[in-house]
């Protein structure tokens, strides 16, 4: 923790000098704010409160006192959810594992064959990411071969919109 001075804090604030302000919280008459302000090469957060209205003549740091303790802050990257109706969510991860699925026949575990365009699982992923301007990545991860009998093993990933979609396929030829 530092101390500064309020009028220091204060002069921060009127001339914008600050990096960022945000409501940490709220009384009947009051917003509680944190500003994060730069001093030499550290970053510093100073809380205050001020009136939420002209009738609560609450200046910034009105109430604290000549020294202020901030503590040093950083920044970092953090993750949200947040609650949508359904018609704003793109629903391409769903379009895309049933296209895949409409080439696979997982129960006699082979590719069904379209007009010369999709042979292999490397077609397939091509014309899904073609399809949907995605970009999965899908590899041949073994196998096993005997005399009339071949088992070929495919995964495939990638991120679609924002989530992992990881899956795999096991290919059998006589």
């Amino acid at each position: 923790m530092k101390i500064f001075d309020k009028q220091y804090l204060l002069n921060i604030l009127w001339n914008g000098d600050y990096e960022d302000i945000f409501e940490i919280g709220q009384s009947r008459w009051s917003s509680y704010k944190e500003m994060i302000f730069k001093d030499g090469d550290k970053y510093y957060a100073a809380e205050y409160s001020e009136g939420l209205s002209e009738s609560q003549c609450e200046a910034p740091f009105e109430y604290s006192e000549d020294k202020i303790g901030c503590n040093e802050v950083c920044q970092i990257p953090v993750l949200t959810k947040k609650w949508v109706t359904l018609d704003k969510v793109s629903n391409k991860l769903k379009q895309i594992k049933d296209d895949i699925e409409h080439f696979l026949n997982r129960e006699d575990a082979y590719i069904y064959k379209i007009e010369n365009e999709i042979e292999t699982i490397y077609d397939i992923i091509d014309y899904v990411n073609e399809k949907f301007k995605v970009n999965l990545d899908v590899h041949y991860v073994g196998g096993f071969d005997s005399t009339g009998f071949r088992v070929s093993c495919y995964a495939w990933a990638g991120i679609i919109d924002g989530q992992l979609y990881f899956d795999s396929f096991e290919e059998e030829e006589c």
